[in-house]
């Protein structure tokens, strides 16, 4: 499914409340990550609705979910920006990026052996550990693609979203910005999801990138494309992405 881009918004995310999601484990330490990733925001932001919850079973079902589409959009993954005092060009807010604050919590905890708890079970629910979560009032920015005019589209995206394991509670606002497309190599500083990129486009061979291990598949960054390939670009942020239509990667499996 491709579809004629009509508007690309600024989408920020405020978090009101910790946000705790399983990024990464190094013994007892579970740690959250400052990034929100793109196939996660889709479920969050309604347009891809998951399965009723199930207990005995957390194995994921994008292909599935993702065929039910509600809206053609894409999002990309969300980076924390510094939301106090953003810059200006000619007029339009532009994104600045900085650094997401952190808290660790003990969860769990009655006395310093951790081993004398219950037995771990199959589900995939929290039972000890020192967890890494992100703080509340720490913005993230994105953008969102859509074939549907801006005022349709900021109807249809809600205001408030739950994240994370705990659903914690989040603010979106959506802020319209120009754009214009053209075939280019070069440079991209934003977070992208390697899956989603034009198909047959092969790393270190096509383009150059390094890589954010996290699940349900890792990211990448400071991307700088040796082919020409459709850009999207936001003269506005500084900033061209590539184009993309869909989760071309989750279909594919």
């Amino acid at each position: 499914m491709k579809f004629d881009i009509k508007t690309v918004a600024l989408a920020k995310i405020r978090c009101d409340d910790y946000i705790y999601f399983n990024s990464r484990e190094e013994n007892r330490m579970k740690e959250t990550l400052p990034l929100l990733h793109n196939i996660g925001l889709q479920y969050a932001l309604k347009n891809v609705i998951a399965p009723s919850i199930r207990i005995h079973s957390f194995v994921p079902t994008y292909l599935e979910d993702f065929q039910k589409a509600k809206s053609p959009i894409y999002v990309y993954p969300a980076l924390p920006i510094r939301d106090d005092a953003p810059e200006k060009s000619e007029g339009h807010q532009r994104v600045v990026k900085q650094s997401a604050a952190t808290t660790i919590f003990k969860i769990g905890w009655q006395d310093d052996d951790y081993r004398t708890f219950n037995k771990p079970t199959s589900k995939n629910l929290l039972q000890f550990s020192d967890i890494k979560v992100i703080d509340p009032e720490t913005t993230f920015a994105t953008f969102v693609t859509s074939s549907l005019p801006f005022g349709t589209l900021i109807s249809g995206i809600p205001q408030v979203i739950r994240l994370g394991k705990l659903a914690s509670k989040a603010t979106v606002t959506l802020i319209e910005v120009p754009f214009s497309l053209k075939n280019s190599s070069g440079y991209c500083d934003w977070l992208l999801n390697p899956v989603d990129l034009p198909r047959g486009l092969k790393i270190g061979q096509d383009y150059i990138a390094s890589i954010t291990r996290m699940n349900p598949n890792d990211l990448i960054y400071s991307v700088r494309f040796k082919t020409s390939i459709q850009m999207i670009n936001l003269s506005d942020q500084k900033l061209m992405l590539p184009l993309s239509y869909h989760f071309q990667g989750v279909a594919a499996t």
